[in-house]
């Protein structure tokens, strides 16, 4: 595969989790803007990347399999906030990555019904009903409860659904489930590919630092 040429995308999210296009649309709008390389590096799973597989990759386009693991930091990091890690190249079928994969997948269906039932609790009446007719054929994620938050009346925004009500530190949050970052890192080279660290600019300048030794 020829990355130096051209344009290239590594970092992209579909509908298997929080992004807005399948797959195969995807493929289509990589083809159309010319681009020479993607990546379909969806949260916590590799639907994304086996769904374009099976759909078949255009000609011109060289497509890397790929994933974003949510990540905690080591414990000698002092509460940074979260970390990705994103595994390019990786084998989709293989067993150990799939089993993390499973666990990461059941945390996040298990954590959208606390989110409702803390939402209630307040007296704001949504269901996961609500929230799935939101989603469609998307992967349920916070976006869709804000989403179903502004339907009901309770924001005028999706901005203003999570500042009240959605963010960290508010009172329909629920705190996301983390693969520790070394379990992660191994799930995807045993699995053949290369873990790299997602967006690290967010990171705070100390942080970087240290992983960077």
């Amino acid at each position: 595969m020829d990355y130096k040429s051209g344009k290239i995308d590594l970092h992209i999210h579909s509908n298997a989790s929080d992004g807005s296009l399948p797959p195969v649309k995807i493929l289509h709008q990589a083809a159309a803007s010319r681009l020479t390389a993607i990546a379909i590096t969806d949260h916590d799973t590799v639907a994304g990347a086996a769904a374009a597989l099976e759909n078949g990759i255009p000609d011109d386009l060289a497509f890397l399999t790929g994933v974003e693991l949510s990540a905690s930091f080591p414990a000698e990091f002092a509460n940074p906030g979260s970390m990705h890690v994103l595994g390019y190249g990786i084998d989709i079928h293989n067993l150990q990555l799939r089993r993390v994969l499973e666990e990461q997948q059941k945390a996040r269906t298990g954590r959208n019904p606390e989110i409702i039932e803390k939402l209630n609790q307040m007296g704001c009446r949504i269901s996961l009903r609500d929230v799935a007719n939101e989603a469609g054929k998307e992967a349920i994620a916070r976006p869709h409860i804000a989403a179903s938050l502004m339907r009901k009346g309770y924001a005028a925004s999706i901005d203003e659904a999570f500042d009240r009500y959605l963010g960290k530190g508010q009172p329909g949050y629920v705190e996301k489930f983390r693969i520790p970052a070394g379990k992660g890192i191994a799930a995807i080279t045993g699995a053949g590919g290369i873990a790299v660290l997602a967006h690290p600019g967010l990171l705070p300048d100390d942080c970087r630092g240290r992983l960077e030794e």
